[in-house]
Parts: structure tokens; sequence; C-alpha cells
């Protein structure tokens, strides 16, 4: 899998004064026009997909929830609408890697997670979701909604990738060229090493469009890739 981490334009609104064990929430272009096939359209649309992580500040933070509040409901926006397959789920526990080969747009599907990106060997729970909407490519908001795995589950624990120690929390293809943007917003909660809690909450704005000088990434991702087991 080739993948492009392009300088990803954000915007930030934090909860608390400071970062605590979250440092940043970042996300990797893992391809462009990767789909084959949207319904209703024809072969070959506009999509660009990417994945979300949270960046830990070390090997040892774990982050176990993610949640939504009055005042961070957990929102997934995009300004046009999400790819939503329908071999798959809006979440990882309904991602079966082992289908790819037969199914290979089913990879680009847009789902939420913690740690996990696929069904096997995934503890992952939700509580006060409802997916109808995200189903059919709209917006998924979840005002007291919650997704988690429990503390000592090794998804909690971040991975290093990228000079970073990460925990992805989900994928979204987004339909239209790279410039058409998504918003996240939630809160999360862990560990911090020392065995005490933490939580941060805020919203980004996410597109593909690179910043001057990052020319040369978007041309990379450009090229047509599919997403492979880790």
């Amino acid at each position: 899998m080739l993948r492009c981490t392009c300088a990803l334009l954000g915007t930030l609104t934090l909860a608390t004064s400071a970062w605590a064990e979250l440092v940043d929430v970042v996300a990797d272009i893992t391809a462009v026009n990767g789909i084959s096939i949207v319904p209703g359209q024809g072969s070959d649309p506009d999509t660009w997909t990417m994945q979300l992580y949270a960046v830990m500040a070390s090997a040892d933070d774990t982050l176990d929830t993610m949640y939504g509040t009055g005042d961070t409901p957990l929102f997934f926006h995009a300004q046009s609408q999400f790819y939503q397959n329908t071999f798959g789920g809006p979440t990882s526990l309904d991602i079966d890697p082992d289908q790819f080969g037969a199914l290979p747009d089913l990879a680009f599907d847009s789902w939420v997670t913690i740690g996990a990106d696929d069904m096997h060997d995934n503890e992952l729970q939700f509580e006060g979701m409802s997916f109808a909407a995200f189903n059919s490519g709209g917006p998924l908001y979840a005002p007291s909604g919650s997704l988690s795995v429990s503390a000592g589950a090794a998804q909690a624990s971040p991975v290093f990738m990228n000079g970073q120690w990460r925990v992805l929390l989900g994928q979204f293809s987004i339909m239209g060229t790279p410039d058409v943007a998504l918003t996240a917003q939630f809160n999360v909660s862990g560990m911090n090493a020392d065995g005490t809690a933490w939580s941060e909450g805020g919203s980004w704005t996410f597109n593909a469009v690179p910043a001057p000088g990052a020319a040369a990434l978007l041309l990379l991702a450009s090229i047509r890739t599919t997403r492979r087991r880790r």
C-alpha cells in the first residue's frame, strides 16, 4: 500500500486548556480515486480516502474511549457525503479483509473504530450510537454515544507510525475531489503511562489539498491504490 501523509489543513478547538496525552489528531491519505463503482454514478468516481489517528505522547499511554457529550457531540461530517459499501458497515467490526479480493471497493468503506482496522481480534463496543444516516452516506452524529475498548485491550495502545505513536480512530472515503472537506468532532479518554486517567475533546477539519511546497505529495497520492491488511 502506498501511504502518503500530506500537510492536511486543520482547525482545532480544545475542550481543555492544554494537551495532555493526546498530542494531535492527524490523517493519512490512503487513496485518491481508488473506488471503482458508486451506485448511481459512473465508473471511477471522484473520491479520496483518509485514515484518522490520535497521536499519543508515548508508547505507554492508551486511548480506550471516543465519545460525545452535550458540549462536544461525537460528529463526523463530509461536505459532500461518505462512501459506504453495501458489504461493509459503520465500524471496523464489519470489515472483513478476506473479502477484499472479491470485493475490492470494500477496502474503501467508511467506518469508525478504536485501534483495529478490521473485525479480527477486535474488542470494540459501542452504545448510544445511531448509524442510520452514516450508513446512507450522511453524517455520524452521537451527542451522548460512545465507542470503547477495555483499558487493557491491545488495540487501546498506540502503534509507531511515521515517527508518531498513533491509535486509529476511523477510515473515511469522501465523495468528490480532494478539496471536499471532512469535519470531525469528539472527545477521547484513556490512561496515562503512570496509571492516571486523561481526557480531551475538540474539533478538526481536514481536506487533501497540500500546503504550499507539498504538491509532490498529493501527486504521489493520486496513483490508484488499494488498502491491504497490515
